[in-house]
């Protein structure tokens, strides 16, 4: 008993070297992972600080986005106001046009008037000439009728009056048309002009505004081509930076794992130990009930001595007893076996028997006896179980 404590302590000592060992496996890891936060907090502000920068570039995008695209509204403002211009003026120039065309229209009809003028002026000094040559015969002929001639040279006087009115007064609207003809050519002519060099304005202007918004456009592109270079390889490096933070996370997460495994073998330990010195206890226990016991059963092997004595004593008295049992042996192997013909009742309480009431024989005596006389068992020299005997028997086989 004293050895297998001793083994105990043995294990108890080594589990408790384990558990120091484990111990300072554990406080290196601890080390390690203490590292390991702070390289990771590190990493944590330089990934904060990058992105602040990248949320300061995004804010100057913003920013320049914005910009680009106010200068972007402004230059539509712009086009579209020259455009609307340009529109007027197109309008103003078909109006012109088509007040031009409408005056030579009127200019034709005015002419084609004075035309049908001339040719009626040509028409009516034709008449006129007829009417002088009229007069001229007339007045030849007035000497031979003076009356008649009167009146014919007052006719003619009235007609030439007539006549005389109407070409003054189609060579004033003819005047008067040939100068509002040359008024309005001269008119159209200086409208077509200004048109024209409002027109050339207005075309520089747009040119100038759309170089101008290629200029600006091209500006913006580039500043938003380095602007996105810049950001990628912001993106870049924050990618390697996370890289690198995932590479020490995962070696954070083994030692973790590692720390926490550690900790389970320490604990597993300590159950160990904990089980060794309940073990330990219960031994102690076991080797002092053991002791006890020990003296318990010296006693008891003191009373076996002294029943082993008793039992002496009785094995004397049993000889004597059998030496008895064998003298009544012989008695008994004396004794003979009853036939059933010759037995017609039973030989103690004198039943008849009968197919009902059967004949026993007691294995004892040998005698004949029925069921109820023979009901007893016991054991006898001849038999090694309990046979079936007589109360006489019994009483002489448990006595």
């Amino acid at each position: 008993m004293s050895i297998t404590c001793h083994n105990y302590e043995q294990q108890v000592c080594r589990l408790q070297t384990q558990i120091k060992d484990s111990a300072a496996k554990l406080s290196a890891y601890d080390s390690e992972l203490t590292g390991a936060r702070t390289d990771f907090g590190e990493l944590n502000s330089q990934l904060d600080s990058r992105d602040t920068q990248l949320a300061v570039l995004q804010k100057q995008l913003e920013t320049n986005s914005k910009q680009h695209a106010e200068m972007k509204a402004a230059l539509q403002n712009q086009i579209q106001e020259l455009n609307r211009l340009l529109t007027q003026r197109k309008e103003t120039l078909d109006a012109v046009t088509e007040e031009k065309t409408q005056f030579e229209k009127l200019l034709a009809a005015k002419e084609a008037a004075i035309v049908e003028m001339t040719k009626t002026r040509g028409s009516l000094e034709r008449e006129l000439d007829s009417v002088r040559k009229a007069l001229a015969s007339e007045k030849a002929a007035r000497d031979t009728d003076s009356g008649e001639s009167i009146e014919a040279k007052e006719l003619l006087i009235a007609q030439k009056l007539h006549l005389q009115h109407d070409t003054d007064t189609l060579r004033a609207e003819r005047d008067k048309y040939l100068a509002l003809s040359k008024q309005m050519e001269t008119d159209s002519v200086n409208e077509q002009a200004r048109h024209r060099v409002e027109l050339i304005k207005l075309q520089n202007s747009l040119s100038a505004a759309e170089d101008e918004a290629a200029l600006s456009n091209n500006k913006l592109s580039s500043a938003e081509a380095r602007f996105r270079m810049d950001v990628q390889a912001l993106k870049d490096h924050i990618e390697q930076q996370r890289g690198g933070i995932d590479d020490r996370q995962k070696k954070i997460d083994t030692m973790t794992q590692e720390n926490n495994r550690l900790h389970g073998d320490i604990t597993e330990l300590d159950a160990a130990l904990g089980n060794l010195k309940d073990e330990r206890k219960q031994l102690l226990t076991r080797c002092l009930q053991s002791e006890e016991d020990a003296e318990m059963l010296q006693g008891k092997v003191v009373a076996l001595r002294r029943q082993v004595d008793d039992t002496q004593s009785a094995l004397h008295e049993l000889g004597q007893l059998n030496q008895s049992l064998q003298a009544s042996k012989t008695r008994q192997s004396e004794r003979h076996w009853e036939d059933d013909s010759n037995v017609p009742n039973c030989n103690r309480c004198r039943t008849k028997f009968s197919m009902t009431v059967r004949r026993h024989h007691c294995r004892g005596c040998g005698t004949i006896f029925c069921q109820g006389c023979t009901s007893k068992t016991a054991r006898t020299p001849h038999s090694k179980k309990p046979v079936r005997v007589c109360d006489s028997c019994f009483k002489d086989l448990t006595s």
